[in-house]
C-alpha cells in the first residue's frame, strides 16, 4: 500500500512538473520575444538617432564651408593677383583661430605636432599659398589616435565657433541670452518640440538686439572680426581627407551611446538631451551662417564699388 502511494505520489510531482513546463515555456518565449523586440526597437531607434544627429552636423560644416569658400573667392576676384595676400590681411584671426584650432586637436588626441605655422604672409610669386600649416604624425596602432585623426580636420570650424561666439557674448550678449532662451523653448521636459511662445521669443530676441546699440568702435570691431573668422571656416581638401572616417566614427560611437541609455530605461532622458542639443546647435549655425552671410554680402559690395 505505501509502496502504491508513493508511485502515485511520483507520478502527480512528475505530471505536474510536466504541466508547469507546458504552460511555463510558452510564457518564457513570449517574455524572451518581448525583450528581443524590445532590443530590436533600440538598436534601430539608436541608429535613427545617430545618422540624424551625423547628418544634420555633416549638413552644417558643408553650409558653413560653402559660404566661408564663398567670401574668399570674393576676396580674390576684388584684388587680383593680390587675393591670396588680401585673405591673410583680412582673415587674420580666422587663419590663427583655423591652425590653432588643428594644433589643440592634435594635442587632446595624443598626436606628434611636426610643424606649426599660425599665420605667414606669401610673397609675390610664391608657390606656397599656405597662409598657416600644422603637420602632425600618429600612432597607427593606437585606437584613440587613429579617432583623433578623423577629427582633427574638422577642428577650425567648432574653434572659429567659439571664438565668434565670444565676440558676440561681449558685444552682444542679449542676443546669446535670448537664443538660448529659443533654444530651451524648443524642447520640453518630455524631449518634445514645443513651439509653444517661440513666436515672442524670436521677438524678443530682435527687440534686445535693437534696444543695444553699439558704438562706432564696438560696431567696427564686431564687422572686422566677423570678416576675420567668417574667413577661417573654409576647409581645405586635406582637411576633408578623413571626412568618411569621421562620420563613421561619429555614427557608431553616438549609436552605441544611445543605445546604451536606451537599454537601460534611459529613453526619455537619451532623447530630451539629443533634442536640446540639438536645439542649441541650430542656433549656433544660424547665428554663424547669419554673420556669413554677413561677410559675404560685405565683400560683395566692396568688390561692385571697386
Amino acid at each position: 500500500m505505501s509502496i502504491a502511494y508513493e508511485k502515485i505520489k511520483v507520478d502527480v510531482s512528475t505530471f505536474t512538473f510536466l504541466l508547469r513546463g507546458v504552460f511555463q515555456t510558452p510564457l518564457f518565449l513570449i517574455k524572451r520575444v518581448f525583450n528581443m523586440s524590445t532590443l530590436i526597437v533600440n538598436l534601430i531607434s539608436s541608429c535613427i538617432y545617430s545618422a540624424a544627429i551625423v547628418i544634420s552636423f555633416a549638413f552644417a560644416i558643408m553650409v558653413l564651408r560653402f559660404l566661408s569658400h564663398r567670401a574668399k573667392l570674393l576676396l580674390n576676384l576684388t584684388f587680383d593677383e593680390n587675393g591670396v595676400r588680401a585673405q591673410a590681411i583680412v582673415g587674420f584671426l580666422g587663419i590663427v583661430v583655423h591652425e590653432a584650432s588643428h594644433y589643440l586637436a592634435n594635442k587632446i588626441f595624443g598626436h606628434q605636432v611636426l610643424k606649426v605655422i599660425l599665420w605667414r604672409m606669401p610673397k609675390k610669386n610664391d608657390n606656397n599659398l599656405r597662409l598657416g600649416e600644422v603637420d602632425s604624425s600618429f600612432d597607427l596602432n593606437s585606437t584613440y589616435q587613429k579617432l583623433g585623426n578623423a577629427f582633427v580636420g574638422i577642428a577650425p570650424i567648432f574653434g572659429c565657433t567659439i571664438i565668434l561666439l565670444i565676440i558676440m557674448k561681449i558685444i552682444f550678449p542679449n542676443l546669446i541670452l535670448s537664443s538660448v532662451n529659443i533654444a530651451n523653448l524648443l524642447v520640453n521636459e518630455q524631449g518634445n518640440i514645443n513651439f509653444h511662445n517661440l513666436d515672442l521669443a524670436i521677438i524678443k530676441m530682435i527687440s534686445s538686439v535693437q534696444t543695444s546699440p553699439l558704438r562706432f568702435w564696438q560696431l567696427v570691431l564686431l564687422l572686422v572680426a566677423m570678416i576675420s573668422i567668417s574667413l577661417g571656416f573654409d576647409l581645405s581638401d586635406a582637411d576633408l581627407e578623413n571626412k568618411w572616417t569621421s562620420i563613421r566614427y561619429s555614427f557608431i560611437i553616438l549609436g552605441l551611446l544611445i543605445f546604451g541609455f536606451m537599454s537601460f530605461g534611459k529613453s526619455v532622458f537619451i532623447k530630451f538631451w539629443i533634442f536640446k542639443i540639438g536645439a542649441y546647435c541650430l542656433m549656433l549655425l544660424i547665428i554663424c551662417t547669419i554673420c556669413l552671410l554677413l561677410t559675404n554680402l560685405i565683400l560683395y559690395a566692396i568688390r561692385t564699388n571697386s
